[in-house]
This record gives C-alpha cells, sequence and structure tokens, in this order.
C-alpha cells in the first residue's frame, strides 16, 4: 500500500506466477488475489474505488545508460524497476535537477564540452539509482527462493523497525 493523499491509497499486489495462479483474470484478478489476504481484505471492505486501473509487466527494465550522444533518460527511462511506488518520479526529479547542473549550462551558453557534461550527469545519477536499483534486486531475487522469501517476511512482520528501515532506503 503506498499512501496517495491524506486520505486515499494505491493497493498494489505482485505476485510470482510460478508460484500462485489467481483464480481469476482480467478486471476479477485483484478481487481474486485480495481473497489471499482476508485482515487487508476486511479492511479495505467500505473503501471507495478511486480508479481500477491494472497494470500488468516486467517490473525491469535494464539500460546500458543514460547519456548516448545527444539523449539522456531520466526517470524510469533510465532504469525501469517498480511502477507502483511512484519513485520514478522522485527520482526523474532529482535527475532533472542534475540535468539543470550540468548539462544546461553547457547548453545554454552553447560552449563548455557536452560529453564531459552528460558524463558527469551519467556518474551523479547513477549516485542517486544506485541504492534504489540495489534494495529493489534484492527483493526480486530474494523471490527466487519462496522458503527464504517466507522467512523474511515473518523476520520483517517480527520486527518492524527493522521493515522500516529497509522501506527508508527507497523513500529519501
Amino acid at each position: 500500500m503506498t499512501p496517495v493523499s491524506e486520505t486515499s491509497i494505491n493497493v498494489s499486489l505482485l505476485w510470482d506466477a510460478k508460484r500462485y495462479k489467481p483464480e481469476h483474470g482480467g478486471k476479477k484478478l485483484f478481487c481474486s488475489m485480495l481473497n489471499e489476504f482476508p485482515e487487508l481484505q476486511d479492511r479495505l471492505k467500505n473503501a471507495d474505488v478511486l480508479d481500477e486501473s491494472v497494470a500488468k509487466g516486467p517490473l525491469y527494465q535494464k539500460t546500458l545508460g543514460v547519456a548516448n550522444g545527444k539523449i539522456l533518460l531520466i526517470g524510469d527511462a533510465a532504469g525501469f524497476f517498480d511502477p507502483i511506488t511512484g519513485e520514478g518520479i522522485g527520482i526523474a526529479a532529482r535527475q532533472a535537477l542534475l540535468l539543470e547542473k550540468y548539462v544546461e549550462p553547457v547548453l545554454k551558453e552553447n560552449s563548455g564540452n557536452l560529453v564531459k557534461a552528460m558524463f558527469d550527469y551519467s556518474r551523479a545519477s547513477a549516485q542517486i539509482y544506485r541504492p534504489y536499483q540495489i534494495m529493489t534486486s534484492l527483493v526480486l531475487l530474494l523471490g527466487l527462493w519462496p522458503k527464504l522469501t517466507d522467512g523474511v517476511i515473518q523476520v520483517l512482520h517480527s520486527f518492524p523497525a527493522l521493515f522500516q528501515k529497509l522501506l527508508s532506503v527507497n523513500i529519501r
């Protein structure tokens, strides 16, 4: 669940198709999967549905770099990982500030070394993206071992402060 405003949340369910086969697909997919979480289902029973958007797809799109020639990538385009939390928007905003710092002066004055400016942008962008990428990669990797995943979930359930600390890596 991701807060969207003071009064609304985004509820997203992720699953491994090898481990779990939902009872229904299409528009009934969310409700079918929500049946697996009775406590959450109970908490949401009186909630208004504001948007019935359903998204599926790969959660990872690898890029070889964020700058090439005259092309610069920001946000999810610079390495699509997790379309649910909105973190790509936060990364894009921070990367836009980097573009302003490194690239805009060179373009504005039509002087300086654009290749160096793009390299500096790439290096600084990696500093922003790396912690998020590492944490998300670890979660995806963990999903390859279901029993280990279940154990980690139990530990995090027992130690909510640890779970919050791990989440804070992605929320800056």
